[in-house]
């Protein structure tokens, strides 16, 4: 039977989803924040304007909606922001869900996020602030709590087990994301989608020096786990490499994808999933057709390294099997 939430609910979705506004110039005005001794120019400031408007898609341009409405409680955003939490949490919308955001200021997040999700949510703040705490008046959950402190995400998973959402707009500092990822990582028992915000600041030069690597140099190397999860898949064993450590890569086994954006990135934890990725044909037989991937002319490219701090030439060489092998080379040539 069909509970009157449910009916709410898919009014609820059809209400949100019904038109995007594409008049561009009935969008509201971006209020914009820069160093006091940097500005836009009026033309620049039209384009930013309309270039974010048509980056949104329905989802997030009702997100950015129900978090620009909540100016009496003020926020700070990054622009790309909207888009890339539609990409990762529409599927939540108008279900029942718990979400939350670790950073509670004057609550202009929190409050969107209930808006933007619906009815079914559950929106739970975290802060070390005790002040936080006066948003509970406007229907938030306010958990008084250090981000950086094991034992309070102990605490606080075991007594809050049906988390569907993290987010981390907490300190930004490498240590305070990083024990973070690894307490969920740990004491995750369903699974939760971890969201790191301002992730810019593996970046910034004060927060570097005391560091030899970043919250996004981990994430890096996180993503390697991911890939060599493939080496229990008793297929291929002779191709892995010798020095690969089984161990490391099994304690990331919880972790399904990563998804990156800018000054954002966002992962699926499950740890319900099983570890092995398998190699499946969708026939009891091999493929009878030839395979040429060692064929042809071309083997290798040469580029420059995508690396802005420590840009240097690459060659990267393939096993193909002609006499004639040639090069291409896709560096920016100088004039």
């Amino acid at each position: 039977m069909t509970s009157d939430w449910q009916f709410a609910n898919e009014f609820f979705i059809n209400e949100m989803s019904a038109d995007k506004n594409t008049d561009l110039f009935n969008q509201p005005d971006l209020i914009i924040d820069t160093d006091d001794n940097q500005s836009w120019a009026s033309e620049e400031l039209v384009m930013l304007k309309n270039s974010f408007f048509e980056s949104l898609d329905t989802h997030a341009l009702e997100l950015f909606n129900a978090w620009s409405n909540k100016s009496e409680h003020c926020s700070l955003k990054v622009s790309t922001y909207f888009q890339a939490y539609a990409d990762q949490l529409h599927s939540y919308r108008g279900r029942n869900c718990t979400l939350v955001e670790i950073g509670v200021m004057e609550g202009g997040s929190l409050l969107a996020w209930k808006e933007w999700l619906g009815p079914g949510a559950r929106v739970i703040g975290i802060d070390i602030n005790p002040e936080a705490k006066e948003l509970e008046k406007e229907g938030i959950e306010i958990i008084i709590g250090n981000q950086a402190d094991p034992t309070f995400w102990e605490v606080f998973l075991k007594e809050n087990n049906d988390i569907d959402i993290i987010i981390d707009d907490g300190g930004h500092q490498y240590f305070q994301q990083a024990l973070t990822f690894f307490c969920i990582l740990c004491h995750a028992k369903r699974k939760i989608q971890l969201i790191v915000e301002d992730t810019s600041t593996s970046f910034f030069s004060n927060f570097l020096e005391q560091n030899e690597e970043s919250f996004v140099s981990l994430m890096k190397q996180v993503i390697d786990n991911l890939n060599l999860k493939q080496i229990f898949s008793k297929k291929g064993l002779s191709n892995w490499r010798n020095e690969i450590d089984l161990q490391i890569v099994k304690e990331y086994q919880k972790i399904q994808s990563l998804c990156f954006y800018s000054g954002l990135i966002s992962m699926k934890i499950d740890p319900l999933k099983g570890l092995i990725p398998l190699y499946l044909y969708n026939a009891n037989r091999r493929t009878k057709k030839e395979d040429l991937r060692h064929s042809g002319s071309i083997t290798g490219v040469k580029f420059t390294w995508p690396d802005p701090t420590k840009p240097r030439d690459v060659l990267f060489k393939g096993l193909v099997e002609s006499k004639n092998k040639l090069l291409v080379d896709v560096r920016k040539k100088t004039k």
